[in-house]
């Protein structure tokens, strides 16, 4: 069995998170997925954060979707700012370097964007 990972942006629009569609990453790297959620899978590298399940704050349009792909095979859910993302891997060339494919759309995003009003919503699905 392998597993997958379910990636949906938003952007926040003053104080609300809107759904800004699906993050435009669909590998199996399991060493990225321990990177991004520690609980789930190991990875030789410091995971961003635990597993946060849903932000309490979320768009309605991005639960709708990632409770659809859930389903009873769904687990870890959790989210990430691009800040966050971005700050773990400043000034570590290597991680930089291992999650480069993942990083790249994040930057891209963000290049004339704060990464402040970014966010992943993201699940595993069995």
């Amino acid at each position: 069995m392998s597993n997958t990972i379910c990636i949906f942006q938003e952007k926040r629009e003053g104080d609300v998170w809107n759904y800004d569609g699906e993050f435009p990453y669909d590998g199996q790297d399991y060493e990225l997925f321990g990177w991004l959620n520690g609980s789930e899978f190991k990875t030789p590298f410091t995971s961003i954060a635990k597993s946060r399940g849903l932000p309490d704050d979320i768009a309605k349009e991005t639960r709708d979707r990632i409770e659809g792909v859930m389903g009873e095979e769904g687990f870890g859910e959790s989210w990430l700012t691009f800040k966050e993302i971005l700050d773990d891997v400043e000034g570590d060339p290597e991680k930089a370097n291992r999650f480069e494919e993942f990083l790249s759309s994040v930057r891209l995003i963000t290049e004339t964007d704060d990464p402040e009003l970014h966010r992943i919503v993201f699940c595993f699905i069995i």
